[in-house]
């Protein structure tokens, strides 16, 4: 857990992945974490590997975004 953020888990539909050589499974609305600043902290890889992905540097992190009848969105800015 990256701090007191939320956290979005919900099961995946794999239906369209590969059977084999997935290696890491990541979704832009699902398997979140957020700090207390709705940055994404950390991302669930929900092919069961294992690989999960941390973002240590709070001023680093991605930010969320939604709008009405988009899908969620994930924004980060490029390192200096």
């Amino acid at each position: 857990m990256c701090g007191a953020g939320a956290v979005h888990r919900a099961e995946p539909d794999l239906a369209g992945l590969p059977d084999t050589g997935l290696v890491a499974w990541v979704r832009a609305d699902m398997g979140l974490s957020l700090d207390g600043l709705d940055r994404v902290c950390s991302v669930d890889d929900l092919s069961g590997n294992g690989f999960h992905l941390a973002q240590a540097v709070p001023t680093s992190r991605p930010t969320t975004g939604t709008s009405a009848g988009s899908p969620p969105s994930r924004s980060s800015r490029p390192s200096s």
